[in-house]
């Protein structure tokens, strides 16, 4: 279930010069943007018809219902200006919404029982920062406890509240941010995900997770999962990761292959790898205008959700009910 972006990583076939990496608190403040250049703008400058074009930023993914540079589309993806037909397919596969699936309420004794758990896990993480599995927080001994966040809220859209927990106070590894569910039967709580810190979830049951590291030839887009939650397994399920090429940082990669030109058929300056999750392959590049054109359509119009983060102190596990 976890899945590590360092994982995935580990498939590149070299560090890029440039590296850069965030911390869980940095990554949900900062958005998964990526800038890529004006197509009109590129090809006026080929052409000898512009001098000194300025770059046109847009985004890749949304967070917080905002967009780093470009405009805005329905969904928050990034909008371009590409006017041809691309050379190749993005994936047809797409994430499809979660069913409608809600389970039953709970009693007010079950409910009450629920924050209890909820409380006894924070408990643990605050005072002895272990996992409810027992596993160690990875806890750094020097900043500061309260810097973690967490939240109770319903994220997979099942009629019950998770328990979310962003653990950054760590080493760049042991940095997670985690979604519990309640089980009323075991009176435990069970793992529906476990990622690096700052995902982004939708109302129709995805979530959005940055890579803990960009050492690729992404440039200033930055790679990221797309996870499913599956009702009837009740876990989120990993089922893209998306990774670029800026042209800007390299013209050809750690094999020496040139940059796929055919494939960037507006001159954008950037193509984009579409990967079925837990995998790395950059054998199917992607154009700006298909990446969009997939981008708009897992979401499909689902808004983000407004996940009520806050900071993990004893008032706030206290307030927990």
């Amino acid at each position: 279930m976890r899945r590590k972006a360092c994982g995935l990583l580990v498939l590149m076939l070299a560090v890029a010069s440039v590296t850069a990496c965030k911390t869980g608190r940095e990554t949900g403040e900062e958005n998964i943007a990526w800038e890529t250049k004006d197509s009109a703008d590129a090809q006026e400058k080929e052409a000898g018809e512009a001098e000194g074009a300025e770059d046109s930023p847009d985004a890749g993914v949304p967070e917080n219902g905002e967009i780093t540079g470009g405009a805005k589309t329905g969904s928050g993806a990034p909008d371009g200006s590409e006017t041809a037909e691309p050379t190749t397919g993005a994936p047809q596969t797409t994430a499809a919404p979660a069913p409608d699936h809600q389970n039953p309420p709970l009693s007010d004794a079950g409910q009450s029982a629920m924050m209890k758990k909820y409380q006894e896990v924070l408990s643990g993480v605050f005072y002895d920062q272990v996992y409810p599995d027992g596993s160690s927080c990875d806890y750094d001994n020097y900043s500061s406890i309260t810097i973690n966040q967490f939240a109770v809220y319903d994220v997979d859209g099942d009629g019950q509240d998770e328990l979310i927990i962003q653990f950054s106070t760590s080493s760049m590894a042991g940095m997670t941010e985690s979604v519990y569910r309640y089980n009323a039967a075991a009176d435990s709580v069970e793992l529906e995900l476990s990622e690096f810190p700052g995902a982004v979830y939708y109302d129709n049951g995805l979530a959005l997770v940055g890579w803990s590291h960009n050492q690729g030839l992404a440039g200033d887009f930055w790679p990221y999962n797309v996870y499913q939650y599956n009702p009837e397994t009740d876990e989120y399920e990993a089922v893209f990761s998306v990774d670029a090429w800026d042209r800007e940082l390299a013209d050809t990669d750690y094999d020496g292959n040139p940059y796929p030109a055919d494939v960037d058929v507006n001159n954008d300056g950037i193509i984009f790898y579409i990967m079925p999750g837990g995998s790395y392959d950059t054998d199917h590049p992607v154009s700006l205008r298909e990446y969009k054109s997939w981008y708009d359509s897992i979401l499909g119009g689902a808004s983000e959700l407004k996940v009520p983060f806050q900071d993990l102190t004893e008032d706030n596990i206290r307030g927990v009910q």
